[in-house]
């Protein structure tokens, strides 16, 4: 079995990554190559998309890190091959959503199989995805809404640099982000929190920093998360707090730390101890958060071993992380070596999707068993969706398939809206 690991240092032996790139996104790039080169060996394919619902943080003898599921594969032709990676027109390579009403894709247009004629396209929908409208070409491949009404993206800006940039007009202008020295007391007021890579700690941790809208500036915060070392934000809804992945060195456990007042203070839980069935003989592992409120939340940790069967423990808190208990005590959730996505559906309902290629394989629960298939209507014909399911913005569900976008004001009810420009 190869592992984690590998891919990571992969990557890490190839020309770096643009400077802003945290932990996670030297990861992700790690894991598409690795899938496309299997995919092309099958000669199958699938759609796009690299953003994790979850943080999900790999500790390895070298680091942390995180885990997220990657891409493409084949489409309707023209279909252009550039560095192991095929490029399909028309294929939806991310998605996101600030509400219902308003959805974001970036889907791929070549006009011939040459790889020079490739470009992403960024369409914007204000009506829930009935009608489509072109916002930017040249767009990256991986969307973000870091804030309410705002989108994200990290734009190359040459060899080995980048920018990221957000737009508040639904991407048709953009302002980028702006370093700052010193240090802010908390997230300012509209704003949001980054996690990005800290050079004085390496490449595969990050600092939490708290961006303000009205300037575009982002400073480091006074405060950061206590006992882990951080290697990435997770993505929850608007409201629901900071809550942050990482790494205990000294006692090789993967941790949470959390703020309800905006990275002021922190709450650190760090997973495994005191627990007599926790994996020994430890390869990696990792921790990915999935909450609604910021109240009730679930943690998923991937642990994989030298020796003996790897696992996913799931551990849940109806305190906002203060104490944390089992919430899968009898391991009904198989383990899948990618490490698991999960979100928490309206209703409380902690849905976990233990294989990415197949949407039938989604595990729901809140204490005691898992059980497959979860609740979930309208997600039949799906076309090979590895897009995990994120919930940005308190009431819209995302993901994307290689030709469309799904969305659900619950989590479990979903709308397919093809992505078909105006």
């Amino acid at each position: 079995m190869t592992s984690l690991r590998e891919r990571f240092d992969e990557v890490a032996a190839s020309p770096a990554p643009p400077s802003r790139l945290s932990g996670d996104e030297v990861y992700v790039t790690a894991w598409r190559r690795r899938r496309v080169r299997n995919r092309l060996s099958a000669v199958v394919g699938g759609c796009a998309a690299v953003v994790v619902a979850a943080v999900a943080v790999l500790v390895t003898a070298g680091g942390p890190d995180r885990a997220t599921p990657a891409p493409p594969g084949p489409s309707a032709l023209p279909t252009a091959t550039a560095n192991g990676r095929l490029y399909s027109d028309g294929m939806v390579q991310d998605a996101g959503a600030t509400d219902l009403n308003h959805l974001y894709a970036v889907q791929i247009q070549c006009a011939s199989e040459d790889y020079a004629s490739c470009t992403n396209v960024l369409y914007g929908s204000d009506d829930g995805g009935n009608t489509w409208t072109e916002r930017m070409r040249g767009i990256p491949d991986m969307l973000e809404v870091p804030a309410p009404g705002m989108i994200g993206a990290l734009f190359p800006t040459g060899f080995r640099s980048s920018a990221w940039r957000f737009s508040t007009d639904g991407g048709r202008n953009w302002q980028d982000l702006k370093s700052s020295p010193g240090t802010t007391p908390a997230v300012p007021t509209g704003g949001w929190a980054t996690c990005p890579e800290d050079d004085s700690q390496g490449m595969s941790q990050c600092a939490v920093y708290g961006v303000d809208v009205k300037t575009g500036a982002e400073k480091k915060l006074a405060n950061q998360p206590p006992t882990i070392t951080p290697t990435g934000l997770n993505k929850v809804p608007t409201g629901a707090g900071l809550w942050v992945s990482g790494f205990v060195p000294q006692a090789y456990r993967v941790g949470v730390s959390v703020s309800r007042d905006d990275g002021r203070t922190w709450s650190t839980h760090v997973f495994g101890q005191d627990e007599a069935d926790y994996p020994q003989d430890i390869n990696n592992q990792s921790v990915g958060v999935a909450t609604v409120d910021g109240t009730t939340a679930y943690a998923v940790v991937s642990i994989v071993t030298n020796n003996g069967p790897s696992r996913l423990l799931v551990y849940r808190t109806t305190d906002g992380g203060q104490t944390w208990q089992r919430a899968d005590p009898g391991h009904t959730l198989p383990w899948v070596q990618h490490g698991a996505d999960s979100f928490v559906a309206a209703d409380g309902t902690h849905v976990v999707q233990t294989v990415v290629d197949n949407p039938a394989e989604w595990y729901a629960g809140t204490t005691g068993a898992y059980t497959k298939p979860a609740p979930v209507t309208g997600l039949a014909g799906i076309d090979d969706m590895v897009r995990p399911v994120r919930n940005n913005t308190p009431g819209a569900y995302i993901f994307c398939d290689r030709t469309a976008v799904y969305v659900s004001p619950d989590g479990l009810h979903w709308t397919r809206h093809p992505v078909k420009p105006s």
